[in-house]
């Protein structure tokens, strides 16, 4: 990652200070997309399809262990190009009851909504392009949030649209699940508009918050 400067923190002591702060973080965020889109891009097929199959399992595991109460919902991601492919685990989720939601952005630079959906359900490009389907908002008890980057502290680097940013705010209950790969750990100083996730997962297991001895008991 490109470092930020050391004398980043101190610069919050002025006003002015603090708007190069901003724009720092910014630009290091932007660099560490660029690198990260870039290295999905690069992963080979199959070491793609090994670490899918692996997270899977965790979230599988995840899940078990912490269900989505009886008649709530589960907010789940569509894939995009390169990112983890969940669709598989959805199908068994739906077959044993779970009921599922996906975004769907219907106004730009605004928070989105999470609208009932199924595998089998015909999806439309919301305006931002990604697949979506069309129906009322419903609130979910837990969503799956994918991550672009995540941290070890629970902040997840995102694409840059600010579109989670503006919703979960919104859903103060709302359970947070970020998902990724483990190569995609960064270093996030977090901004004011960043949330912090109530769990980060990989295909090497949970990365937050950090596992307890008690854990494993």
């Amino acid at each position: 990652m490109t470092p930020v400067p050391k004398n980043l923190m101190s610069l919050n002591e002025t006003p002015a200070g603090t708007t190069a702060c901003a724009t720092s973080v910014r630009a290091a965020k932007a660099i560490e997309r660029q690198r990260l889109l870039a290295e999905r891009r690069a992963l080979p097929t199959e070491e793609r399809r090994l670490r899918d199959q692996q997270l899977r399992a965790v979230l599988a595991a995840f899940m078990a262990q912490h269900p989505v109460p009886a008649g709530a919902w589960l907010a789940v991601f569509h894939p995009l190009p390169d990112e983890p492919d969940l669709l598989p685990l959805y199908r068994l989720w739906q077959a044993g009851g779970i009921r599922l939601a996906l975004p769907r952005v219907t106004q730009r630079a605004a928070p989105f909504s999470f609208v009932a959906w199924s595998p089998d359900t015909t999806l439309r490009p919301d305006v931002t392009g990604v697949p979506a389907p069309d129906g009322p908002a419903i609130l979910p008890h837990t969503a799956l949030i994918p991550c672009l980057g995540y941290s070890t502290e629970g902040f997840r680097l995102g694409y840059g649209g600010g579109y989670y940013d503006r919703t979960l705010p919104l859903h103060p209950a709302l359970r947070r699940v970020g998902v990724c790969h483990a190569s995609a750990r960064v270093s996030i100083i977090p901004e004011a508009h960043d949330t912090a996730l109530d769990f980060v997962l990989n295909e090497q297991g949970q990365i937050w918050p950090p596992s307890s001895p008690a854990d494993g008991e």
